[in-house]
């Protein structure tokens, strides 16, 4: 009697993360919002054509007033089973950007809660606009200070109960407002990635094409200077031990 093969429940899981990827591009497409592949998924795009082989999430970025946008639509557009996290569907921590979530078939060791999570996530990243590389505005450094904030769903003290008002308020929203356009980008005042990076717009907009899986989506149209900004030699597979993961122990259910 033949054996039934034994899934990978990463594999598995990345190729539900591709097709929740593919409902976010055409969702996207329909309603005129650009998007590129970010971090570790870009990597993958370029150097893979698909995911990097451990990798188990997927990044993608949007300028603010696009961003803006796509959380205005995206609960309205969104299939089921997918998901946006909010403050009463907090899975998997505690998060300053929007999660589109796919919360069946897959539980995972969170080692940041020290709990089991379930699903798996892509993360969609704002950009907001800096005055030139590596100085943000005076305004935008108090901003993020503030904006930071990790909420708290259930909160226990004070600073939680401050952090989720002004969570709640969205600060970086009214920042945006005033926030004047330049030529270069970095990480929303909001995420703890802001001033990490500096981009240039041009290098991203226009979007240009990348292969992923079988699927073409947007990547930044000067992919090789994007990346090397932050990652240096992108194409170099780095040591088995410096390959991190965000889940752990990831595994099948009901499947």
């Amino acid at each position: 009697m033949k054996e039934t093969p034994q899934l990978d429940p990463l594999r598995e899981a990345q190729k539900e993360l591709t097709k929740m990827l593919a409902v976010i591009h055409n969702i996207c497409k329909d309603h005129n919002i650009s998007y590129w592949l970010d971090g570790g998924t870009l990597i993958g795009c370029i150097r893979h054509s698909g995911f990097i082989p451990w990798d188990d999430d997927i990044d993608i970025g949007m300028l603010r007033e696009d961003y803006n946008r796509f959380k205005k639509i995206i609960k309205q557009y969104l299939p089921n089973p997918y998901k946006v996290e909010s403050y009463e569907l907090n899975i998997h921590g505690k998060h300053n950007w929007t999660k589109i979530m796919y919360l069946d078939d897959f539980v995972w060791d969170n080692k940041e809660t020290e709990e089991i999570s379930q699903g798996v996530s892509i993360d969609v990243f704002p950009f907001d606009f800096v005055p030139k590389v590596g100085e943000p505005s005076t305004t935008g450094k108090a901003v993020h200070k503030v904006a930071k904030l990790l909420y708290l769903p259930n909160p226990t003290t004070f600073k939680h109960r401050i952090a989720r008002v002004i969570n709640k308020s969205q600060l970086q929203n009214i920042y945006a407002k005033v926030n004047k356009k330049s030529s270069v980008v970095t990480y929303g005042v909001e995420t703890a990635f802001y001033g990490s990076a500096y981009y240039d717009v041009a290098d991203i907009i226009p979007v240009s094409e990348g292969l992923f899986e079988g699927y073409t989506f947007n990547i930044p149209n000067n992919y090789d200077r994007y990346l090397r900004l932050y990652y240096g030699d992108y194409m170099k597979i780095p040591d088995e031990e410096d390959r991190t993961q965000h889940t752990s122990n990831i595994r099948m259910i009901n499947k």
